[in-house]
C-alpha cells in the first residue's frame, strides 16, 4: 500500500513540473531560457516550487534572478519553433511516451534530467520595465551540445538554434554540466582533477553509474 501511494505522489509531483517555456514565435517572454514558465519556475507554488525551482526573485532594479539550465534554454528554443512539441504548452500527461523523433522530447527529457541531477545555476535576467518587456528572441547560432536517449548515453547532437538572449546564458565556475555542454560553461573549460580510479590520472571527466558523465565549469 505504502508503494503505490509513493507512486501515486511521485506521478502528481511529475505532472505540477514545467521545465521549460511556453513561448512560441512572435509572442514576448521574459526570463526566456529558464527552467518554467517564464520567471514563474518549475511549479505552480505548490510543492514543486519548494522542492526544486520556486518563483524568480524580483529585483527593485526589474531584473529576475532565476534557475537556468541547458536543458530548460534547449527546450525554450524547440518550442519557439515547435508550439506543440512535448510540453511546450505547459504539462500534458497526453504527451508522455513520445518516441524521440517527436519535437522537443529529448530537449524536455534533458532539462528534466538537469533539474533533477543539479546541472545548473541561477542567471539574472532583465531588466524588464516600460521599455524592455521581452527577452531578444532572435535566432542565433547554437552552442555544440548533445542530448540523451534516456539511458545516460548522449548519442543526439543538438540540431536547433538558439536566441540572442539564451546565447548570453553561460554557466559560472564550480556548476556542474553534462560532459557534452563544455561550450556552455562561461569559461568553455572544465576542471581537470587526479582521478584515483584511474591511477591518479588527470582528467575533466566525472561519472557515475546509471548517470550520465559530467564535468565541473572551470
Amino acid at each position: 500500500m505504502r508503494k503505490i501511494m509513493m507512486l501515486v505522489f511521485l506521478l502528481s509531483f511529475a505532472m505540477t513540473m514545467n521545465w521549460g517555456s511556453v513561448a512560441v514565435a512572435g509572442q514576448e517572454e521574459k526570463c526566456f531560457g529558464a527552467i518554467g514558465n517564464g520567471c514563474e519556475g518549475a511549479g505552480d507554488k505548490g510543492l514543486a516550487d519548494w522542492l526544486l525551482v520556486p518563483p524568480g526573485e524580483k529585483k527593485p532594479d526589474g531584473t529576475v534572478i532565476q534557475w537556468v539550465a541547458i536543458g530548460s534554454i534547449l527546450h525554450d528554443n524547440c518550442c519557439i519553433d515547435n508550439p506543440n512539441g512535448q510540453h511546450c504548452k505547459g504539462y500534458n500527461v497526453t504527451q508522455e511516451g513520445w518516441s524521440d523523433d517527436k519535437p522537443c522530447v529529448k530537449e524536455w527529457r534533458k532539462a528534466f534530467y538537469n533539474s533533477r541531477d543539479g546541472r545548473k545555476w541561477k542567471a539574472t535576467f532583465g531588466p524588464y520595465n516600460e521599455k524592455n518587456v521581452s527577452d531578444n528572441l532572435t535566432k542565433a547560432a547554437a552552442r555544440k551540445t548533445k542530448l540523451s536517449d534516456g539511458l545516460g548515453n548522449f548519442k543526439y547532437d543538438y540540431a536547433g538554434k538558439e536566441t540572442v538572449s539564451t546565447k548570453k546564458l553561460a554557466a559560472p565556475a564550480g556548476t556542474s554540466l553534462d560532459y557534452s555542454d563544455v561550450a556552455f560553461c562561461a569559461s568553455k573549460k572544465f576542471q581537470t582533477y587526479k582521478d584515483l580510479l584511474q591511477f591518479g590520472k588527470e582528467t575533466d571527466k566525472h561519472y557515475t553509474v546509471g548517470i550520465g558523465d559530467w564535468g565541473v565549469c572551470q
